[in-house]
């Protein structure tokens, strides 16, 4: 059952027409630079509510998935 999970997902995340994963990293670029630019206004009003390390992990994971999504197009 988990290798037809891992299957699955894997197939999800490299299909050719997958724009998901560019949506999801353009919302999370765009978090980032509102929470660094409110936390410039206002210090300590999203560190208080919100850890900016894991929106950046995320970021940068979802970001090489699709370079390495993207790299077909390129060769």
């Amino acid at each position: 059952m988990a290798e037809v999970y891992w299957i699955g997902l894997k197939e999800f995340f490299m299909k050719k027409n997958n724009i998901i994963l560019q949506e999801i990293f353009y919302i999370l670029s765009s978090s980032l630079v509102i929470f660094v630019l409110l936390e410039l206004a206002w210090p300590g009003v999203v560190l208080s509510c919100i850890n900016l390390n894991w929106i950046l992990i995320f970021w940068l994971i979802i970001g090489m998935l699709v370079l390495l999504k993207n790299k077909e197009n390129y060769d």
